[in-house]
């Protein structure tokens, strides 16, 4: 399964690497702002559509490092193609996965496109206190919603 592949491959890179001094954060990375994508190979990052898919993915995968990072890699339902979550965090991702349309996500990964490394964008929309953000690309000219994290900010 593609889902249980990504996740184990992004739990690896998440404790393997360490932030970069010039991380995109909450308060550096606003409209207007020039970036360069982060994404090795061991990076599963997406690059979406639409803001509930970025959203959705982006959450799962992390929720997915938390949890491979203090308890082991959880079981992946073969229903949703995520982790298996209990409690609130299962009430968070079943309405993210509802806002986003999707059954499953693999679902969601489907629509979108793993995240070129390297590439130069622009920070189009940043909505408030959100952790994804609409960029375009300058050399495609494409314009997609990325994780927050899989962004370097240009000086």
């Amino acid at each position: 399964m593609r889902a249980a592949f990504m996740l184990g491959a992004l739990a690896v890179a998440f404790m393997a690497s360490a932030a970069p001094p010039e991380a995109c954060t909450l308060d550096n990375c606003n409209a207007g702002t020039p970036a360069v994508t982060v994404n090795d190979k061991q990076d599963s990052n997406y690059a979406c559509p639409t803001r509930e898919l970025a959203t959705y993915t982006s959450t799962v995968l992390s929720f997915a490092i938390i949890g491979a990072s203090i308890g082991g890699m959880p079981n992946i339902s073969d229903t949703t193609g995520e982790p298996e979550f209990t409690g609130n965090t299962k009430n968070i991702v079943d309405g993210l996965r509802a806002a986003a349309g999707v059954s499953s996500f693999d679902e969601a990964v489907a629509m979108c496109a793993p995240i070129k490394h390297n590439r130069h964008v622009t920070i189009i929309n940043h909505p408030s206190n959100a952790l994804v953000v609409y960029v375009v690309d300058s050399k495609t000219k494409l314009a997609y919603w990325i994780p927050l994290s899989s962004l370097d900010k240009l000086k």
